[in-house]
């Protein structure tokens, strides 16, 4: 750890992924400051909305400690965060560890879709040419499936109906899809729906039912009594 002179004050010198663990034990009270506003640091602008977890425009100390803790556990060498590199070797990725798997996998399927010279680095630049190209898929791996990436008009009409039903999720290439849970929850009602459905079913003699009081002559009767109700 090194204190540096800045201003008035002595303030701990960040070089390696060992101070920022430290960070996350020292005393807040030797912090300069525990928040301040997004536009006061020189930064990418994306990096400092992931930080700003709540986005109220400003970073906290404990969402700053959160990033950090988000972050070391998924490194198995993390000495390159000090040189301010822009690429990655995956084999810096953890890879016995669920969450390392999972940023190892997306990390092989993006340089495979892009037919990456190096395909055992990858880039921040590459990163995010991919996402502004694969958003504007019908499937982007975002979780939503939206009806344009149906090859069947039916399939394409039942998402619709699934939309309309559950308020669907805004898919990153806009429109309305839906999720996984929204899915499910849509065929979970359907039986009920249609037990409903049977219920205002006329009888092959046109009787009456529970539903149908007058048989045959219910809608005619209920648009009449619609009609002069008031």
């Amino acid at each position: 750890m090194r204190f540096l002179p800045y201003g008035r004050t002595y303030q701990l010198c960040i070089e390696s992924a060992a101070d920022l663990e430290t960070l996350l034990g020292m005393d807040e009270t030797l912090w300069v400051a525990t928040s301040a506003p997004v536009s006061a640091f020189r930064c990418d602008a994306k990096f400092l909305a992931l930080v700003d977890a709540d986005g109220n425009g400003r970073i906290s100390s404990n969402e700053l400690k959160e990033a950090i803790r988000w972050l070391l556990p998924r490194l198995a060498d993390a000495t390159r965060l000090g040189a301010g590199a822009d690429s990655l070797p995956l084999a810096a990725i953890r890879s016995d560890t669920p969450d390392g798997q999972a940023l190892l996998a997306s990390a092989r399927y993006l340089l495979t879709s892009i037919a990456a010279g190096e395909p055992e680095t990858i880039a921040l630049s590459q990163v995010r040419n991919f996402l502004a190209t694969i958003q504007s898929r019908p499937l982007n791996g975002d979780g939503v499936l939206v009806p344009a990436a149906a090859n069947d008009p039916v399939m394409a009409a039942f998402l619709k109906d699934a939309v309309a039903c559950t308020g669907g999720t805004d898919d990153v290439g806009g429109g309305k899809g839906i999720t996984e849970a929204q899915l499910n929850a849509f065929l979970a009602a359907i039986p009920a729906f249609l037990e409903w459905r049977k219920k205002g079913e006329l009888p092959p003699d046109g009787s009456a039912t529970p539903t149908l009081p007058l048989g045959g002559n219910t809608p005619a009767f209920h648009a009449l009594f619609s009609q002069h109700a008031a």
